[in-house]
């Protein structure tokens, strides 16, 4: 009788593949996700182990050499699972570790200098703010195009325009956008082949023309904040690619916010009057970026005009600018 040892490891791998499709669909977490991984794969150890010597080789087909081939290849699985695990753990630590340290003096008068909506916060909430400031600052890697450098002002404003985003929601850390890239003014994006005030890459880079972003903020009920509008790409995209934090809008608010875009977009395409600017129409991605920049600088009149799209994205982003 042939071997089973083969089977045996076809059996080994789909069972990973199927944890980890538990994983990426149901948002369990990585400490659940490693415990289940160890439970499962522990249990096929005693099994593999046990059973040679339980049943005769003749009726099993299963040889003593192959447990042990078994035994050692799950152990390999196993501990390749640990490493990963101290790893991400460690990681962890070292940032509780780094956020453990108060929030710069210079960094909290630039928060109160230029951000309403900081200053409209309750004590405690402007405390929750200034740590997740303060964590996006840390993570991310700011490079300079055409200027000296991104000085400390800079990098605490554009990490304030990610967290006003987000403020609503459980902490989310744009962790698939390492890189941020800031230009004195627009610049001409080779991958676009246009010039531009911001984008966003599928890579992890988030792209920003410093001189429109500050002019976002010194005007704050125009409705044209490139920060806040990049930002709401980049949420879009984190909530789509698997990682630690994937799939956290909630779904309910993302089909009605469906359902309006579509709505809205096709107004736009057939020059009807909306309240919302042209540029809304070109796709959906657009349009919920320009929705954003509407919802935190324009929200009494958006709730007039359209409140369908407030109340979805205040639905969406756990947040009511009316309440300011």
């Amino acid at each position: 009788m042939e071997s089973l040892y083969p089977i045996i490891l076809i059996f080994l791998f789909l069972t990973c593949l199927c944890i980890i499709y538990i994983y990426i669909a149901i948002k369990i977490t990585y400490k659940l996700f490693f415990l289940i991984l160890v439970i499962i794969l522990s249990i096929m150890i005693f099994l593999i182990t046990y059973l040679p010597y339980s049943l005769n080789d003749t009726q099993g087909g299963f040889y003593k050499e192959d447990a042990i081939s078994v035994a050692i290849t799950i152990i390999s699985f196993l501990g390749v699972a640990l490493y990963f695990y101290l790893k991400y753990n460690s990681y962890e630590l070292k940032n509780v570790r780094k956020y453990s340290k108060p929030f710069d003096i210079k960094q909290l008068a630039v928060l109160k200098k230029y951000f309403q909506y900081y200053n409209y916060l309750s004590p405690t909430d402007q405390k929750k703010f200034e740590n997740r400031v303060h964590k996006f600052v840390i993570n991310k890697r700011f490079l300079a195009r055409r200027r000296p450098e991104v000085t400390d002002k800079m990098k605490v404003m554009i990490a304030a325009s990610a967290v006003q985003l987000t403020f609503g929601l459980p902490e989310i850390h744009f962790s698939h956008f390492r890189t941020i890239i800031v230009y004195p003014e627009k610049y001409y994006s080779y991958e676009g082949r246009s010039v531009n005030i911001g984008e966003v890459h599928h890579k992890g880079v988030i792209v920003l023309s410093w001189k429109d972003f500050i002019k976002g903020y010194a005007i704050p009920d125009d409705s044209l904040n490139v920060g806040l509008h990049e930002m709401a790409h980049a949420l879009l995209l984190e909530n789509k690619i698997p990682n630690i934090q994937y799939r956290f809008l909630d779904r309910l608010s993302l089909s009605k916010l469906s359902g309006v875009s579509k709505r809205e977009i096709e107004r736009i395409r057939k020059g009807k009057q909306t309240f919302l600017r042209k540029y809304a129409g070109i796709n959906s991605m657009e349009f919920f970026a320009v929705s954003v920049e509407y919802f935190f600088e324009q929200p009494t009149k958006l709730q007039k005009e359209i409140p369908d799209l407030y109340d979805a994205l205040s639905k969406l982003l756990n947040q009511n600018p009316l309440a300011h």
